[in-house]
């Protein structure tokens, strides 16, 4: 049960996805220190290595697409990594501890959250701006779950005008859960972190910021999608009716999603949202079922009709977009252990970065 809560509280649900063999990518990226070493990490971090001043990474066409002073882009790679893609290449500016959670407050503020876990109950709050040296709060938590019960622990959400809220649980025992039996929180108390407030934590949420529509994507010509209905085999040894998408495409012709036998979850293919029409990507939204009942929801993201799709998107604006991919690492013993990740920067259809990383953060 708690790995199933741990695995939900994720922010983005990863699936495998292999290289792509289109375009080749740039050569290796250099990375530098914009503010050097007196502004390198002072804490368990790792200092920022030294590296050549960076080669043009963009033909000055491309450049001119990317803003002014760049765009920052946080990720979680062996701790937090603060990188800036501008018009003569990606930099790494700073390395910081390990944090459960960050998020941007705005373009140049990025608030990260350590702690708040069954095992580290107290928490600290880094705010880097500009990739600066962090400022950190303390708070100390004195309510909250037990060390062996899955109830929900801390989080950061955002409020209005940029103001970013932390939210913990303070339940002492399980005392809620949904349909699927996961743990939720009966009793969850907020306090502002940027900025900072010395107010007392209160129990009512903060305002939830103005929703931004999603940009309407028309299907693009030349790729089209229609219903099937699958039979396959479950682990009971039964079998089960799923409905997917047959993609067609002038490259050819495949199942989306792409589902393996035996099934333990019975899928159906709800929806379809158009992302970009050059290249064509979309997201599949499908509902799951398992063969205990537990219903859900799957979100599968395709660059055309590959069936094996990405493990992740993020539109950057202006043309500018990334995926990720995801790649399995096995350890000498044969295990595997945690998946590393690479996103692949792109303005339109040219690839213009690789970031290390396996979650991307973005204003």
């Amino acid at each position: 049960m708690m790995m199933r809560w741990f695995l939900c509280a994720l922010w983005l649900a990863c699936a495998g996805c292999p290289a792509k063999d289109a375009t080749p990518g740039p050569a290796p990226i250099p990375t530098t220190s914009a503010a050097g070493a007196a502004t390198a990490e002072k804490t368990a971090a790792a200092p920022v290595e030294a590296a050549p001043a960076p080669e043009p990474l963009l033909a000055p066409a491309l450049a001119e697409r990317l803003p002014v002073n760049g765009l920052m882009l946080a990720m979680f790679a062996d701790g937090l990594s603060i990188f800036r893609l501008d018009r003569t290449g990606l930099h790494l500016l700073r390395r910081g501890p390990d944090p459960g959670q960050m998020i941007w407050a705005d373009s140049r503020t990025l608030i990260a959250l350590h702690g708040g876990t069954f095992e580290h109950r107290d928490v600290t709050i880094r705010t880097y701006v500009d990739a600066g040296e962090p400022t950190t709060q303390e708070i100390a938590n004195q309510g909250g779950p037990g060390p062996d019960l899955p109830v929900p622990g801390a989080a950061l959400i955002h409020g209005r005008d940029g103001e970013v809220w932390l939210k913990r649980c303070m339940d002492t025992d399980i005392e809620r859960v949904d349909e699927n039996n996961i743990v939720l929180c009966e009793r969850t108390v907020y306090r502002r972190v940027h900025p900072p407030s010395t107010d007392l934590d209160t129990t009512t949420p903060p305002a939830a910021p103005a929703e931004k529509p999603a940009a309407r994507v028309e299907q693009p010509e030349g790729i089209k999608l229609k219903r099937k209905t699958v039979t396959l085999r479950n682990e009971a040894h039964r079998t089960d009716k799923h409905e997917v998408f047959t993609c067609t495409s002038p490259s050819g012709t495949a199942q989306v999603p792409a589902l393996a036998e035996p099934a333990f979850d019975v899928y159906k293919a709800r929806s379809v949202r158009w992302l970009r029409q050059s290249p064509p990507i979309y997201m599949v939204t499908g509902s799951t079922r398992s063969l205990i009942g537990e219903k859900g929801t799957r979100e599968d993201i395709f660059v055309g009709c590959d069936p094996a799709g990405v493990a992740g998107y993020v539109d950057l604006g202006d043309g500018i977009w990334a995926w990720l991919e995801e790649i399995e690492v096995q350890r000498p013993d044969g295990a595997y252990a945690s998946p590393r990740g690479i996103w692949h920067v792109h303005v339109d259809e040219t690839e213009i970065a690789r970031v290390p990383g396996l979650w991307l953060i973005t204003p």
